[in-house]
């Protein structure tokens, strides 16, 4: 969520609308499906919920379509997952450890790189390691 807030503050502020409208339309199907809000059901129900929004069958979406929301949050969630963690996601670097990357490793040769025998044992480096000045997402 850190990730996408900071996203859709910055580089990915064209879709604000898109975000609002979609998260109408969850919120609007849940109620009509289950009597209640998204951020209220079980977690099965919001699964059942996801899940007819991966599959087109979520009612009352126009734009963004079920599907196209779900396929944008989806991806923003792994964006958020998996990018350096200067953009606000993959905290304590767990995408990275999860897929067993050391992230961007400044005294790896191009053999190295193409090398899983490289990455044995490397210390995680983030972007923030590899500059003197922090970097931050552009907010608007």
């Amino acid at each position: 969520i850190n990730y996408i807030d900071l996203a859709l503050a910055g580089a990915y502020s064209d879709l604000q609308d898109f975000y609002r409208r979609g998260l109408v339309a969850l919120d609007a199907h849940s109620r009509t499906t289950y009597s209640k809000p998204f951020a209220q059901l079980t977690a099965a129900q919001q699964d059942e919920v996801i899940t007819a929004l991966e599959g087109g069958k979520a009612t009352g979406f126009t734009w963004p379509s079920a599907q196209a929301f779900f396929n944008t949050v989806r991806t923003h969630t792994m964006e958020g997952m998996f990018a350096d963690p200067v953009y606000g996601g993959n905290k304590d670097f767990a995408g990275w450890v999860l897929v067993g990357f050391p992230g961007a490793q400044p005294l790896f040769s191009p053999a190295d790189m193409n090398s899983k025998d490289a990455f044995t044992g490397a210390p995680i480096i983030g972007l923030q390691s590899q500059s003197k000045t922090p970097m931050r997402m552009r907010r608007s």
